[in-house]
């Protein structure tokens, strides 16, 4: 009985060695096939991710670019338009400039993007500004837009703050000429740009529940994050890993670039390519656990 019980034993063990056995040769296949579709799979979606995110960062890129274009366009044409030209010496013999104010104010009201528009003399004293402020203008003699577009005769500057009033933005200065001698200079036409004008480009993207895009100066400024906290690429790093520094030192370099890291905690994917009229570099940055969700 006891030889009987020990042959039983011993069949189970060998039936249970060939069933082991079974499961190896039909699972492994199953296992090393499913492994190599999930990260064929994987490549696939992350592929075609980075070319859809890639192609919205070039649009948003471009979308910067012309409006910046346009931007540079209308103050070419409003600064050759004899009423502007004539203007300078309107002020000079202590003439009224209600005529070019009402032009002004027109194109101000048709082009919403503006958070002032300027006449401004040779040595930096306005002598008009629309709208009108309560208190005098600034005095924009030692401003370095001002000096590099009497340099220039076009300047477009980096995002600061205007003096006097806080208002942040961009100005956009070009030298007007004699309207008899067009190579007399007798002033400077500037645009005081909103920050919406630009920023909404990429505050307007939303790409899942935690995806954004975002603006960064080549300087280290951040133009536009999505959190008030983060203003300079600094900022940024301090919550991130290694991997982010070098995208955003790539980035800063006017690179076109893309890759994993990690952000506050999450693990996060990121695509970056620059913009061509200003020093900027446009960022979009996606959840990576959405990013994987439909293959997963």
């Amino acid at each position: 009985m006891i030889r009987g019980i020990h042959t039983l034993l011993k069949f189970s063990s060998i039936r249970s060695k060939l069933i082991a056995l079974l499961l190896i040769v039909r699972g492994l296949p199953l296992l090393i096939t499913g492994y190599l579709s999930y990260r064929s799979t994987t490549q696939a979606l992350l592929k075609q991710t980075t070319r859809q995110l890639g192609n919205l960062a070039e649009k948003t890129a471009q979308q910067i670019d012309d409006f910046f274009q346009s931007a540079k366009r209308d103050i070419d044409l409003l600064a050759d338009y004899p009423f502007i030209q004539l203007a300078f010496l309107q002020f000079e013999f202590r003439q009224r400039l209600d005529t070019v104010k009402r032009l002004l104010v027109d194109y101000s009201k048709k082009n919403d993007i503006f958070s002032g528009i300027y006449l401004i003399t040779l040595d930096g004293r306005p002598i008009l500004a629309v709208p009108s402020a309560e208190s005098a203008p600034p005095d924009f003699l030692n401003d370095r837009w001002f000096s590099r577009t009497l340099q220039e005769g076009i300047y477009l500057s980096k995002a600061s703050r205007l003096e006097g009033t806080g208002q942040a933005g961009i100005f956009l200065g070009k030298v007007v000429y004699d309207f008899e001698d067009a190579s007399r200079p007798v002033g400077v036409l500037a645009f005081h740009i909103k920050p919406s004008a630009y920023a909404d480009f990429a505050k307007s993207l939303h790409i899942g529940s935690g995806g954004y895009a975002m603006l960064i100066h080549h300087g280290g400024d951040v133009i536009y994050h999505p959190d008030s906290r983060f203003r300079t690429t600094r900022d940024i790093l301090q919550n991130g890993d290694e991997r982010l520094r070098t995208h955003i030192d790539q980035s800063t370099r006017g690179m076109t670039g893309y890759g994993r890291y990690s952000f506050l905690g999450e693990q996060k994917f990121l695509v970056y390519t620059p913009c061509r009229q200003m020093p900027w570099s446009v960022g979009i940055t996606v959840l990576q656990g959405e990013l994987m969700a439909d293959v997963n």
